[in-house]
């Protein structure tokens, strides 16, 4: 059986951008029938043990820090700690999916090889005898494709360390589960869910071919398949999640260096996806190094984004995949400025949402995504109200049904200060109005200005009167918020201490609950401030100014 379905034999030649339709939903589930037989794993078996004859490079360096940590029993993975000093520590109940789907991925391996020496090599091999005992065999979660491939390319990439005086067993079943391994995801790359993680699947079988010797005459075909899949990412059609974006660039980069490292030409379509992927990395970027949290992502790890986005050449552009920024001193504004592409399955109803840091620290976020994919939460955090933006009748933004909105982005200089100005119509079909926001910030950082607002466009004979124009500012969970005077000011107290007031303008600002994943996707506890104001003749707007206490010192 070949489950590779992703339309393989038309597969689009590279530099075109049409999207690869994901497999039917019947057709993985079936896939994941034939997957758990007995008939299926025993023709994985099948053939010999693979040679490996070359290295995959590593993008991401280990740390010695945490590769102590993980000897004396605590494993940490996407922002949760799971203590075990017994026993294999998949084996606790109760794991967050992001520590699941990281510990699979074994790119924890990077940290026990920069310790290296015997013991250390002793402890990562029973480790991976214990999760070989427990996952050899096809899994859904352990076996995902994208897992698969990335779990794989990191096997590969440590093979050295692992086997360097090896028990035979070990290096036995070692070998036998890479080749294991490969075979399947030949099979499955095509099979992931949603287009990042085919673009990660397929980057990892092709790094995986060349590691191994194996297919090398049918490279093109495959990179063809894998820029097919790239392409629609790095233009912001598929996926717009910094998240997303930054787990699919390291296995494109290994990639690369597979194709230039035998030699062959890699095309200028991976290398475009490649740079655009880097340069919207750059571009969404906090003070603090991590990323903003736009469609369900989390802050990141600030070593691996600088790590990553270095390897890409372009320099962070003013707009990039649907975002945009504007600086002044050390704040910083990053705003989403297109809406969602009907292709786009996060479903974020979030255009014109913003983020502000202030050098590294976070002020206004949104509010991210739950490390758990079902339930409530996930319905609540895709909400236009979940994020920092403009909400009309408690309703969300029609990003899906709305007709083709002229986006606006501009730019430009008032004396000392730089101004935005970001406008969309994801109201126009239910109010028929369309919203404007701006943002001035003073030369030194030291203020910002916004205002907000809403006005009709075409005709309003078929369209609901507006009743009520609210707009939410989420603080991060380390600033914290309490009235002034009469209740127009509201005093802001960075994790740093430096105090900011932000004041409303003819309408009094409320704090109120939020609540914020940005963090792992771990719920914390924090606040929001919220503005209301009533539609006047279909027409609203506010305006508010966010200064530092101490002025210009």
């Amino acid at each position: 059986m070949t489950a590779d379905v992703g339309s393989e034999a038309a597969a689009p030649k590279p530099g075109t951008s049409t999207l690869v339709p994901s497999a039917p939903r019947w057709r993985r589930q079936f896939a994941s029938t034939v997957f758990r037989t007995q008939v299926y794993q025993a023709a994985l078996r099948r053939g010999s043990d693979p040679t490996i004859i070359w290295t995959p490079p590593l993008v991401i360096a280990g740390s010695a820090i945490k590769a102590n940590a993980m000897f004396q029993g605590r494993y940490t993975f996407g922002g949760h700690t799971v203590e075990s000093a017994t026993e294999a520590p998949w084996r606790q109940g109760d794991l967050a999916p992001a520590w699941i789907r990281q510990c699979h991925e074994f790119g924890w391996l990077a940290d026990f090889a920069t310790v290296d020496g015997p013991t250390a090599r002793r402890q990562t091999r029973e480790l991976i005898r214990r999760w070989c005992l427990d996952f050899g065999r096809w899994t859904p979660r352990a076996w995902q494709p994208d897992v698969v491939g990335l779990r794989l390319v990191s096997w590969l990439a440590h093979a050295d360390f692992l086997l360097v005086d090896a028990e035979p067993d070990f290096g036995d079943t070692f070998l036998r589960l890479i080749g294991e391994q490969f075979r399947h995801l030949g099979h499955a790359q095509g099979l992931a869910a949603d287009a990042a993680q085919r673009c990660v699947a397929r980057a990892s079988f092709l790094t995986a071919c060349f590691a191994l010797g194996r297919r090398l005459s049918t490279y093109e075909r495959q990179l063809e398949r894998l820029v097919a899949e790239v392409t629609p990412v790095a233009e912001g059609r598929a996926t717009r999640s910094p998240s997303a974006l930054l787990r699919t660039l390291p296995p494109l980069l290994v990639a690369r260096e597979a194709l230039r490292s035998a030699k062959k030409p890699t095309g200028d379509a991976l290398d475009d996806a490649i740079d655009r992927l880097g340069a919207a990395l750059r571009l969404m970027t906090h003070g603090d190094g991590g990323l903003a949290v736009f469609h369900g992502g989390t802050e990141e790890d600030p070593e691996a984004v600088s790590t990553i986005v270095a390897r890409a050449k372009k320099a962070a552009p003013p707009e990039a995949l649907g975002y945009t920024r504007l600086q002044q001193g050390r704040l910083r504004l990053i705003a989403e400025t297109a809406d969602a592409s009907p292709q786009d399955t996060d479903g974020f109803a979030s255009v014109l949402a913003i983020e502000v840091s202030i050098g590294k620290e976070r002020l206004f976020v949104n509010c991210g995504g739950p490390d758990e994919a079902e339930g409530a939460w996930r319905d609540a955090a895709r909400a236009t109200a979940a994020h920092s933006a403009l909400i009309i009748d408690d309703r969300n933004q029609e990003q899906r049904d709305a007709p083709a909105a002229v986006q606006g982005v501009l730019r430009g200089e008032e004396g000392d200060n730089a101004w935005l100005e970001i406008a969309a119509n994801g109201y126009a079909p239910s109010f028929g109005v369309r919203t404007t926001r701006r943002f001035h910030i003073a030369k030194d950082g030291h203020e910002l200005v916004g205002e907000e607002r809403v006005h009709p466009i075409g005709s309003s004979a078929t369209a609901k009167n507006p009743r009520t124009l609210t707009a939410r500012y989420h603080l991060h969970p380390n600033v914290t918020a309490s009235p002034l005077g009469d209740g127009r000011q509201i005093l802001l107290r960075l994790g740093n201490g430096t105090g900011w007031v932000f004041e409303a303008a003819d309408s009094p600002a409320q704090i109120e609950d939020s609540i914020y994943f940005g963090e792992g996707g771990k719920p914390r506890r924090t606040k929001q401030i919220v503005v209301s104001r009533a539609f006047e003749n279909r027409q609203c707007s506010i305006v508010w100014h966010l200064m530092r206490m101490d002025g210009r010192t």
